[in-house]
């Protein structure tokens, strides 16, 4: 299902309101699996989805027994770590609402990146918008994100 007219919101209050999307990680394990509700910001700058370790660790992903791989951030050179998580992106009204029982995507089981240093979610070009059309309008700061 489409995201249509998004609502920019701030990660944190005060902070600059940005497009960023309801989600739920989950780890697909079927024995030590669990998820988190948090929110993920987009960014067209980003190649692959990263995750801070502190969600990793909640949904019981062991940070350091993933694949390493060093990677060139903008902050510099660091390493990442990769895990199997699967994500759902929720539907949100106009006013910021969030439906938790409405999934709009789901991104199914995939590698994605875990760095310890990182305070949010983002939302990268391999691993999401590749698939999608995302348009951002700023005057108005409304997002949408579709399928081609």
């Amino acid at each position: 299902m489409p995201i249509v007219n998004y609502p920019f919101q701030a990660m944190i209050p005060g902070a600059r309101r940005r497009p960023i999307l309801p989600l739920r990680i989950r780890n697909p394990d079927p024995d030590s699996g669990q998820d988190f509700d948090t929110w993920g910001m987009i960014d067209t700058g980003a190649d692959r989805i990263f995750i801070p370790s502190q969600i990793a660790e909640v949904i019981n992903h062991n940070v350091v027994f993933g694949d390493p791989k060093s990677i060139i951030t903008a902050s510099g050179n660091t390493t990442a770590y990769e895990h199997t998580c699967e994500i759902q992106i929720f539907a949100m009204g106009q006013n910021g609402q969030v439906d938790y029982g409405n999934i709009r995507i789901t991104i199914p089981p995939k590698h994605i990146w875990v760095l310890p240093d990182l305070d949010k979610v983002i939302l990268g070009v391999d691993d999401f918008l590749a698939d999608y059309i995302l348009t951002i309008d700023y005057p108005n700061q409304m997002f949408s994100v579709r399928l081609p």
